[in-house]
Order: structure tokens, then sequence, then C-alpha cells
């Protein structure tokens, strides 16, 4: 079952290959090779297992070669070929319907099998043949997308030699890769996560400012909401790069229609790396190639889709339901070319350095009257003036601007420039703007910032349901924005700076809390009712002091019946989450019949539906809690479900499914090297379904709690030790006791040793003296000698006595075990969620008590108090005579005679 990859392992072999790879490769090459590996890896096995569906046996494939000798060859029974004639008609039946022909000998699994005998001749011959099989039709898909191995292995390497060993280490790493479907974009996370990488070092030429995910996934979310009534889409991103953009709108749409090929893909890219990386990211997808239209061009200089056989003659406008793009950010253009562009002429020519809006313009141009349009821009295109306003203020007035999302900073690897993500349609029943300042919305990763699933939502509900929310969203009229002259800048229309903390006059003067700072702490009074006449009084002056010492803060909070209710109801979500998710999963054999995407959708209508609002808590935040952890749940279910399915067709009773899971998962180690007999005991085991600790909670609880209770005195005993030992002075450190070259006490054969020698002798000993301290050791290590004991025969029975249940497991129990599994973290993290609530209060109101602690009236009591105290000494002071004129001097400036 080991087709399943994490992104945490996949980055990992990506890295350690691209380490070895760097004394040959810039950085910022390295992602164009490994890709175009992994692209014809996948080519290679699409094509076999097309062969093998078709009815091809898989000892046939090898005579699939043009060059496989025939001369002594019998076509028999032992075959299912019968002549060299339908070998040609199977390959080009293959061609005919994939579009292109790998002889068997260039197969990716031919190179590993034949490694040693594999050389650099071989790798530039495979790919000048798959472009000879190419088929016409699907020439715009394949053609030159190997190209960077025809033409460019010498950067692989100085000679042959280094060139071979360096296709050899691309080769062992893209044997570690899996190519079937992941639960993300492999080719995607692989780009994105070597640009991050490498961002430091190669900069702006690595990034080339890639949409990262979250961006892109937002976009689709908000793209795929307004086309999610309509049974086909089409798709255009006119700057495609890597294609995520198309890709995420599709698996977006996808949640809403089930059809089998529901969306068509239009992309064009200028680079040539990139174009290729688009053609990729779509072949590999397994998207039908009648579907996908891309085309290597300048968006701007000539526009498209769609130019037949690139007969300029042969233009035709096209529509499409959908374009998103990310397009380079003010980038210079042939401006003067295009006053009678059609795509122009209604708004304006953008400037000629910069070219944002003649992206903006050529995506608005080819989005069909009820369709929409996602862009991601500089924040200057919402102020700048001149041409630009113009165009700014044409889209205004036809009310074609839906929405403007402002990004936070730092978001887009080789830039930090701020940026949005705006939303237009040609056809909208209002000219009013949603204006979304997602600026301070975001998380930290590294050097950059991202957003969460859940702030993801949160747009992206917000934006769908066109949602005001104070400070974060607010719908503008067409008249307040004519009233700014047409400037678009989001701080004009929501006010998201943070204030700086505000100190009231009378209390730094006099001392006390205002009614008025109080305020600010309503959201929490208003859901405890009590709290604020336990914390506060009123004062003579009418403001507020603590009526409590600081440090009761917590307690007196804590104790309250109303904080209790709240964090009782916490508990009482956690419950009913738990019954909620055994009614969508009531067994394991359920599993089978689950799909991921609509388990997911069920758990957050719970969450945003089904359950009553909680105060002080978003549920956002609920919702993050189960996006966290719902991968491992994701994970286990696919698996689970595999080995269902693929045993409902064979004769093993249902009850024995599971077992068989459980005993492919589990890893053993045994207390002999000799082969597994009865007769050897497990020395420990594991399970990548199901961790050893669940089996011994659940069944062993007893045992399991006090083999706990052990470690903990075990530790205990250790920092005990290590606290003595850390009293021993550096000159009673002798060779008997102490290893210099190592650093560290001799203890069983040192410390031991002389204590027994120590104790035999029946001397006094000094307390604190080396000899007590030596003693103190020997006792301190022999008993937790006997705790280690009794802790190593428990924990071993237990290891081996929870090892023969969990080969034991009832299907119920497994279930059982994999419900606590799953819900384990998001059920603690939901009973955490009101402690850090209430935690986050009691922080603010002792950091309100201390704030006004000290009054620049006691300040300056202090002060005076301190120059009198300090005047009284400088008086008693005699010297010489200069030294007095000076004291005297100093006594005058602080006021004394």
């Amino acid at each position: 079952m080991g087709n399943k990859i994490t992104k945490q392992k996949l980055g990992s072999i990506i890295w350690e290959s691209a380490n070895k790879l760097r004394k040959n490769l810039e950085a910022h090459e390295y992602k164009d090779y490994i890709l175009g590996m992994l692209l014809y890896k996948f080519l290679c096995e699409k094509q076999t297992n097309w062969l093998l569906s078709n009815g091809i046996w898989k000892s046939d494939l090898q005579y699939l070669d043009n060059k496989f000798d025939f001369s002594n060859f019998e076509f028999d029974n032992n075959t299912t070929l019968d002549s060299i004639e339908e070998i040609q008609e199977i390959k080009q039946s293959c061609i005919d319907a994939n579009g292109y022909f790998i002889e068997y000998r260039n197969l990716f699994s031919s190179w590993i099998k034949n490694k040693n005998n594999f050389n650099i001749q071989n790798f530039q011959e495979a790919f000048n043949d798959f472009s000879a099989s190419i088929n016409e039709k699907y020439n715009y898909l394949f053609n030159g997308i190997f190209s960077i191995f025809e033409k460019s292995l010498d950067k692989l390497g100085s000679n042959s030699k280094e060139q071979q060993e360096t296709i050899n280490n691309l080769l062992d790493t893209m044997n570690k890769i899996p190519t079937v479907k992941q639960d993300y974009d492999i080719l995607g996370f692989i780009y994105e996560y070597l640009i991050a990488q490498f961002a430091s070092s190669a900069g702006k030429k690595a990034g080339e400012f890639y949409t990262p995910h979250e961006v892109s996934d937002l976009m689709s979310k908000i793209v795929a909401h307004h086309l999610k009534n309509r049974s086909i889409i089409s798709v255009y991103d006119p700057t495609s790069g890597s294609g995520s953009l198309l890709l995420n709108i599709g698996d977006e749409f996808k949640k809403y229609n089930k059809g089998s090929s529901p969306v068509s893909y239009y992309a064009q890219e200028l680079k040539t790396e990139t174009f290729n990386l688009t053609r990729m990211n779509l072949i590999m997808r397994n998207i039908n190639p009648s579907e996908i239209h891309v085309r290597r061009g300048d968006t701007l200089e000539q526009d498209w889709p769609i130019f037949e056989n690139e007969d300029l003659s042969t233009y035709k406008h096209l529509t499409v339901d959908a374009v998103v793009s990310n397009p380079p950010y003010s980038q210079s253009w042939n401006s003067e070319k295009h006053t009678n562009d059609p795509r122009y002429v209604e708004y304006g020519i953008a400037p000629k350095t910069k070219a944002d809006y003649a992206f903006l313009l050529h995506d608005l141009y080819h989005i069909d009257p009820e369709g929409i349009m996602a862009i991601v821009l500089p924040h200057g295109v919402l102020f700048r003036g001149n041409s630009e306003k113009q165009i700014r203020q044409k889209l205004i007035e036809k009310g074609q601007i839906d929405t403007i999302i402002g990004l936070p900073s730092n978001m887009f690897f080789g830039t930090g420039i701020p940026t949005i993500i705006m939303i237009l349609k040609k056809q909208k029943p209002t000219n009013d703007i949603l204006f979304v300042d997602a600026s301070q919305l975001y998380i930290k990763e590294g050097k950059n910032n991202k957003f969460s699933q859940s702030q993801i939502k949160k747009i992206a509900d917000v934006v769908n349901n066109r949602i005001e929310v104070e400070k974060f969203s607010r719908i503008v009229k067409f008249d307040e924005i004519k009233e700014n002259d047409f400037n678009l800048n989001i701080s004009r229309y929501i006010d998201n700076f943070k204030k700086q903390e505000q100190y009231d006059l009378h209390s730094l003067m006099i001392g006390g809390i205002s009614k008025q700072e109080l305020d600010n702490y309503n959201n929490f009074f208003n859901v405890f009712k009590n709290i604020k006449n336990k914390l506060f009084k009123l004062n003579e002056n009418n403001y507020l002091d603590l009526k409590i010492d600081q440090d009761q803060i917590r307690d007196t909070i804590y104790s309250d019946n109303d904080v209790n209710k709240y964090i009782d109801q916490f508990k009482q979500l956690s419950t009913n989450f738990l019954n909620h998710f055994k009614t969508l999963i009531p067994s394991l054999d359920d599993i089978k019949n689950i799909n991921i995407t609509e388990l997911e959708k069920s758990l957050t209508d719970y969450i945003f539906n089904q359950i009553d609002d909680i105060d002080l808590t978003d549920k956002y935040d609920l919702y993050q809690i189960i996006i966290n952890n719902f991968n491992v749940i994701k994970e286990n279910i696919e698996l689970i479900s595999k080995y269902y399915n693929d045993n409902d067709n064979q004769n093993e009773t249902k009850q024995n499914i599971h077992l068989e899971l459980l005993k492919d998962e589990l890893t053993v180690t045994w207390e002999s090297k000799k082969k597994k007999s009865e007769d050897l005991e497990v020395k420990d085991w594991n399970s990548t379904i199901l961790e050893p600790r669940f089996i011994k909670n659940k069944y062993f609880k007893d045992i399991y709690d006090f083999l706990s209770v052990q470690q903990e005195q075990i530790e205990e005993l250790n920092s005990e030790i290590e606290n003595v030992l850390s009293l021993i002075d550096e000159e009673d450190k002798t060779d008997e006791i102490y290893d210099f070259e190592k650093e560290k006490f001799i203890i069983k054969d040192g410390i031991e040793k002389l204590a027994k020698s120590i104790k035999k002798s029946k001397q006094v000993i000094e307390q604190d003296s080396l000899e007590d301290k030596i003693v103190q050791v020997s006792n301190l290590y022999e008993k937790q000698k006997e705790i280690k004991a009794r802790f190593n025969l428990t924990n071993k029975q237990l290891i081996n006595d929870s090892y023969n249940k969990y080969l034991s497991l009832t299907e119920n129990g497994f279930y059982e075990l994999l419900i606590t599994k799953w819900l384990e973290n998001i059920i603690k993290t939901f009973e955490q969620k009101p402690i850090d609530v209430i935690d986050s209060y009691v922080s603010k109101f002792e950091l309100l008590s201390k704030k006004y602690e000290d009054t620049l009236d006691d300040i300056n009591n202090q002060i005076l108090n301190s120059e009198k105290e300090l005047l009284d000494l400088l008086k008693d002071l005699t010297g010489e005579e200069s030294d007095m004129r000076a004291v005297n001097g100093l006594i005058k400036i602080l006021g004394g005679n």
C-alpha cells in the first residue's frame, strides 16, 4: 500500500537530491530537470497501465520495442501477441489514445532495472524517440516538453561521466516519488518547495512571483462558487506559470459538479520552462487531452485564444466562464502598438512602464457576460493616476469591479510588495464594490506569510456572500468612491490600523482605571456577568480599583460559576462532535463507501450550521482545529477503503480484512536475530495505522498508567542525581569517578564502587562533603535501578500483551480505536479552547492592574524623597575646597540651602 508520500517526506527526498546536484546546476534550474523526469516517469506508467488494461500481458511488454530481435522469435501460446503487424497496431492505438508511444527499453522501469548498463546515449535517444512518436493532433501538448533533456544535458556535467552520474542521481530520486494521485499537487508542491528553499540565493529569478497555493486556493473558491450551478465550464489563465491556478479551479468546481470531464482548460505562457510546467501539470492530472488548450506566446502582443496552426488570420474571439491570472507586476510593454486593440479601446491604454491594467483588460475581454475573473495585482493599481485612473474610473462606472481583497505582505516568493486580488464581472446588478482587508490575516511560515485554511474559508465566505464585518469587509457605494476621486485604496474605506495603547491622564496622575477603559472588556463582562464586580470596586474619584490582590485574579475568574459553565459548553461540544462523527462513519465496514470530500463538507457544515454560536469563540477557529487533524483521517480512510474494496470480490470473510490490514501495517522488532518463530518474544512493535499507545491505554489501562508513573519516578530520580553531581567541585573530580574525555561522571563503575568503599569503612560522613554527595548519588542510583527493573519487566509483558491484542482486534474494537485516534487531538483542542480564551483575559486584567500601579504622583514623590535623602547625604560630606564647591553647587540644583 506504499503509494502515499507525505509532503514532509517528499520535501526531504527533493532536498537531498538537490544538494547532490548543486555542483552542476544553478539552484533555480534544478526544478526544471526534476519536474521533467517526474513527468516522463508518469507518462511511462500511464502507457503501461493503458496497455495492461487493454489485454496486453505484462510479460509481453518487452516485445513492444522497435529494437527487439524477432529473428528467432515464435508467436505462440506464451504470448497474447500474434504478429509483428499486431505489435505495430497496438503501438498506433496507444499513440491515438494517449498521444505518444515509449519503446519498452525507454520506459522508466526499464532504466531502473538496467541501471548498471544505462548510459547518456540511451537517455538522449529515449527523448528523441518520444518526440518522433507524438501524435500530430497532440503536438501542441507534447512537442518540446522534454527539450531540456534533448538540448541542455551539458548543464548536468562537463563530460559524459559527470552527466551520467547526475542522471543516475535523478533516477534514484524519481524512483522514490510515486506518480499516482496524491492528496496534493505534486508538481506544484515541488515547484513551490524548491522556490522557497532557493529563494534567498536565487531571488526573483527562481520565484517569478509564483502564486502560493493558499492564494490560488482562495481565488479558486471564489471563482468556483460563482460558477457552481453550471454543468461544464471553461477556464483560462493567460500567464499560466505552473498551471496551479487552473488546476485549483478545476478541483474546486468538481466539488459542485460530479461530471467526468466538466472543465476545459486554456493556458498561455511566455517562458518555455514555465510553459512546459503548465503542460506537465495538466498532463499529470490525467485530464483528457481534448480539454487542454495550451500555447506558448506573449499574451499582450498577440491575443489568444485561438490561432489555428499559428495563422494570425484565423483569429476568433473566444469567451470563457472564468479567467484567472497572476501576471508579472508593473511590466513594461509596447503600448503604442495597441491603441486600436479591441481589448483596450473601450477603457484606455495602460502606461508603457506598467502593464498591470493591460493584463486586467485582456482577462476581462475574454470572460463571457455571466463570467468571472480573478487577478493578482500590485496594490498601486488602486490609486495610481493618469491613464490608469482613466481605466479604473471606467471599470467603476460600468460596475465591473466586484471585490478588492488586500493581501498580507511577504506572501509571494521573490517580492515583498503589497498585493491585492481583484474580482471582476462584466454584468453586475449593482455598481458598489466589496472591500476586504485581509492584510492582517495570516500565519507565519519561515520568512513568508500565508493563509491558514480557516482564513481562506473566512475570506471566501465574506466575498461569496457579500458579508460586512467590522474592520474587515465593507460594501462601498458608487457615490462614496466617486467622492474619493475613484481612488480605491483600501485604507480609505476600512480602518484596520492597529491603534496604539491609550492611557488615561487621570489614571496616570492619580491612579485607578476609568470606566471607559474598562468598557473595552465588555464583551467578556457581558458573558460573565459577575466577574466585573468580583475584580473591581469604585473609588472616591469615580474610578475603579482592583478589589483583590493581583495574584488572585486567575483564581477569582476560574472559580466563577458562569466561567465553569462556559468550559462545560466545550466539553459538551466535544461529546456532540464525537457522536456526530460516528453517525457519518457508523462502522469499519462503512468506511469503504466514504467520500472524503463529502465527509469534510459534512464536518464543515456541522461546525458552521449545526452547533450554536459560542461566545468569545470564532467558528473559523473550530473549523481550523478539524482541518489541522483531517489529513490523518483522510489517509487512514483511503487505506482502509482500498483494503475493503480490493477484497470485496474475493472469498475471504469480511472479518479477516481488517486483520490483513493490521498485519500489513505492522513492524516488529524481535528479541532474537534468528528467524521469526513461536518461541521468540516481541522486543517492540509499531503500526502505521494504530500506534501501540491506543491499544495499551484502552485494554491495559492500569498497567499503562502504572508504567507512566514509574517513568516519571525514574526521570525525577535522574534529575536528583544530576543535581547532586552538579554540586561536586571541580577539584574533587578524579579519574575514578569522572571521564574527562567524555565530560561526564562514571556512575556504575566509579561512584557506585567508591560509595561501597565509603559505606564499608563506616567513617563519619560530614554533610555536603564529597563523601556525602557520593553516597547520595549511589542511594538514588540504587533506587532508580530497582524502579527500572520493575518497569522493564512490566513493560516487556505489556509489549507482548498489546501486540497479541493488536493482532486479534475485532472489527468493532479496531473501529473504536480509530475513532479515538482520529478525534483525540480535535477533542483535546476543543476542550483547551475555553481555557485559552479565559487565560487571555486573565493576562489582560493582570496587565491592566499593573498599568497604573505607579502613578505620576507616586513617581514624583519618590523622586522628591530620593532628592531629600541625597541632599542629607551631600550635606554630611567633607573634602577639599574645590570638591566642596562642586557639592554645594549640586545641593543648590537639588533645592537645598
